[in-house]
């Protein structure tokens, strides 16, 4: 991928709305030129853009990533991890695991449940497990929903289940479908991303894994993890970066054009006075890539930790767990 696609790429990753004038004026690239090539990605497949729930909207406040380790052929692995609805990332990978998922949980005991069945398929030899403390840099670029974000009606259900399929959708159709005005629909999408109940960006469609290098690394420091931040989130390939509890203090995902680059990153990171050891893994696989569990807390909130409640207009709404207090 060419140096301005990736920078037309980069812009949308952060605002997947915003239109080719405004990302023209940003980037100082003809706007015409920015149209077609985000037309090419998408008419090709390539790219999405979608918009995601922020997991804590759903009450999933556990994340963590499991690395597999399995002897002999991994499709029935692979395969279970991508049926269940709390992956949101599985991939093949080389070194000595085998395979690496991040999922998303209600609490430990969700946990337990998936490490119980995964070590009953064969061929698992070893999970290990770490657990994401703060989400520094990903889809939601760290950010937490906003405790005021108050409730979500059926009208902005129906709002977030059309953008999950096209972030950039129309507001005139997305109004059609909902049966709400043009301008009611524009400012409540607005307001969803202002509180950060969701985000909406640009994700490439990878399953092929055949034009870039993207790497996880799991980082260990001696003190702070901050020089290790600081040095991470200046790299432009940076698409994910978390401190953890576990094996590591530190997981990123990075991508890298090529192998040179990729060697300049870790000379780098060595270099750090705090760095202690590093571990690195190809994807060379992506089997399933998202950005949120199913909206199946918000739809059915009794199921889950959310509540639905009544506007006394015959319609519910969906309260999210930190709101509970004192109902």
């Amino acid at each position: 991928m060419d140096a301005q696609t990736e920078r037309i790429l980069a812009k949308l990753r952060e605002d997947g709305r915003a239109s080719y004038s405004d990302l023209s004026r940003e980037l100082g690239m003809d706007r015409n030129l920015i149209a077609r090539r985000v037309g090419e990605l998408l008419d090709s497949g390539d790219l999405k853009i979608i918009a995601s729930v922020h997991p804590e909207m759903l009450g999933l406040n556990l994340y963590v990533h499991l690395a597999i380790r399995v002897a002999g052929p991994i499709h029935d692995v692979v395969t279970h991890l991508t049926h269940t609805d709390a992956a949101i990332l599985v991939t093949e990978t080389t070194g000595a695991h085998q395979i690496v998922a991040d999922l998303l949980l209600t609490d430990t005991r969700e946990l337990h449940a998936h490490l119980q069945e995964l070590r009953g398929r064969r061929g698992v030899v070893e999970i290990a497990v770490d657990v994401y403390e703060e989400v520094r840099d990903n889809f939601f670029r760290g950010w937490h929903p906003d405790a005021s974000s108050a409730s979500l009606d059926d009208d902005d259900l129906e709002i977030i289940r059309i953008l999950r399929h096209d972030g950039r959708a129309a507001y005139a159709r997305i109004a059609e479908q909902v049966g709400l005005s043009t301008s009611a629909v524009r400012s409540r999408v607005q307001r969803l991303v202002d509180r950060h109940v969701i985000q909406i960006g640009a994700i490439p469609q990878r399953a092929q894994m055949n034009r870039d290098l993207l790497f996880g690394f799991g980082i260990c420091v001696t003190e702070s993890v901050e020089p290790a931040v600081e040095f991470l989130v200046k790299h432009s390939g940076l698409e994910f970066l978390a401190t953890t509890t576990g094996r590591f203090d530190l997981i990123a995902t990075l991508g890298f054009a090529s192998l040179r680059e990729l060697d300049a990153l870790v000379t780098g990171l060595r270099a750090l006075p705090t760095f202690a050891s590093s571990e690195s893994w190809l994807h060379t696989r992506i089997a399933r890539e998202r950005y949120d569990r199913t909206l199946g807390v918000l739809t059915h909130p009794w199921r889950g930790s959310g509540r639905a409640l009544s506007d006394g207009r015959g319609r519910e709404y969906f309260v999210p767990p930190w709101q509970q207090s004192g109902m």
